[in-house]
């Protein structure tokens, strides 16, 4: 592979990944508010033991969903740019920056995949307790595996988007 297609190769990639990043962290955003809204309804309407306990996990994750798909939202474009930027007029900072920012990002849903079992795990031990417990275990399981799902498709992502560094880095060394 030449040096030109090493580059062009990168940057279709790029580009993919960070708009598959970017529509990920709307859904992630989005699956966040979702369980805000259930969790508020939980309260409020229905206000049994099982369904406050559902509340709880769906009103936390929730939360924290939303925050970092907004905030994933806002920075996969200036992501993109950057690298982009990188690329075509510093490649070695591909090398040099980039690269380790791309696999400490495929770390971190490599570990948000293990919390995901962690949370799903706990969740299994509240589903044989009464009232409330076993309403946040039903809470902690289902949040668990959409959220084991998500981290599962953005770890393919991250892992394809470091192998191709991986190749240009090769190629332009």
């Amino acid at each position: 592979m030449s040096s030109a297609d090493a580059h062009l190769a990168l940057l279709e990639t790029a580009r993919a990944f960070f708009e598959a990043e970017r529509v990920w962290a709307v859904s992630r955003a989005a699956f966040g508010g979702v369980l805000g809204l259930t969790a508020l309804a939980c309260w409020l309407g229905v206000a049994r033991p099982f369904a406050v306990g559902l509340a709880v996990p769906f009103a936390l994750c929730g939360l924290l969903e939303g925050v970092l798909g907004a905030r994933e939202v806002f920075e996969a474009p200036r992501e993109a740019d950057v690298m982009t930027a990188w690329v075509r007029e510093a490649p070695d900072l591909v090398a040099g920056l980039e690269r380790p920012r791309a696999q400490a990002r495929a770390e971190s849903y490599r570990a948000a995949r293990w919390a995901d079992g962690a949370l799903f795990l706990l969740g299994l031990v509240l589903l044989s307790r009464p009232g409330m417990r076993r309403g946040a275990g039903t809470g902690l399981v289902l949040v668990a595996l959409i959220t084991l799902a998500f981290d599962a498709q953005a770890l393919s992502r991250a892992s394809l988007y470091v192998e191709q560094l991986d190749r240009f880095i090769a190629v332009v060394s």
